[in-house]
């Protein structure tokens, strides 16, 4: 499952939902991709068996430092690459 979700308290409901109810299954989030800041800063990082978050860990969206399309591209191509390697079982 990749999830698209901005707000915090959905995505956390989405991973718990995962987690409790269709346990196996891969879940690939992503977080930390506002602004205009290094784009080799996004990386594919596991957090917990099947379960992988993009982003850069620190850059959180506000006035003046929103989703830039850029990055959220190049988040949505780590999320579908780690689909990938789930599907093919290579992680």
């Amino acid at each position: 499952m990749a999830k698209c979700f901005d707000d915090p308290v959905m995505k956390a409901a989405a991973l718990r939902a995962v987690l409790t109810n269709v346990p196996g299954i891969g879940y690939v989030g992503a977080s930390g991709l506002a602004g205009y800041d290094d784009n080799n800063a996004i990386r594919t990082q596991k957090i917990h068996d099947n379960v992988y978050i993009i982003g850069d860990g620190t850059s959180a969206a506000g006035p003046g430092h929103g989703l830039m399309a850029p990055r959220v591209g190049i988040a949505a191509h780590h999320q579908a690459n780690q689909i990938l390697r789930i599907l093919l079982g290579k992680d």
